[in-house]
């Protein structure tokens, strides 16, 4: 190929060799430098997304541990006791609001943190869930001075549900 002014083109290259290579250096400096700012720019963008998904699931499992200390929270019966050990029974048994008031808050912990939590926990969740919403339903026409014989009946159930579901919630978080 000649140019206008009858330089072939084999020699104008030559003649501008350091003119040529530096344009050739410029735009594979910016075609590398571009691609290492894209996968680094993308690498850091799927370890925020990975840490807050991270951030989230400890936050569901925190939650468990808290309904699950929740659960453990005792009231000693009023009396004599003639046994070593003094009658007790959880908090939520206390009377019918306490109750519903309990379920209330296990609905939302529930519906909160569901979707983070592992399969284990998950499983634990809602055999408790199971019981006490089984328990309610046998239970509307106990009143509440019923309420805590029942607890004191079922205190142990409830000390072994926790500690199997808190037990589930830190072996993610381990």
């Amino acid at each position: 190929m000649i140019f206008e002014n009858g330089v072939p083109l084999e020699e104008l290259l030559i003649q501008n060799a350091s003119a040529v290579f530096t344009i050739i250096g410029v735009l594979l400096g910016s075609v590398v430098t571009g691609a290492f700012g894209y996968f680094s720019k993308s690498r850091e963008t799927k370890l925020k997304l990975a840490e807050k998904i991270v951030d989230k699931k400890l936050e569901a499992h925190d939650q468990i541990i808290n309904l699950a200390n929740s659960m453990r929270t005792v009231v000693v019966v009023d009396g004599q006791c003639d046994d070593v050990e003094l009658p007790r029974y959880p908090a939520l048994f206390s009377s019918r609001d306490k109750f519903d008031e309990f379920l209330t808050y296990l609905s939302q912990v529930q519906s909160k943190s569901e979707r983070w939590l592992s399969a284990e926990l998950k499983r634990e969740l809602c055999f408790f869930i199971d019981y006490i919403v089984t328990l309610r339903k046998w239970t509307e026409n106990v009143d509440d001075f019923g309420l805590p014989r029942l607890g004191v009946a079922l205190c142990n159930d409830f000390i072994d549900m926790s500690s199997r579901i808190e037990d589930a919630a830190h072996e993610f978080i381990n």
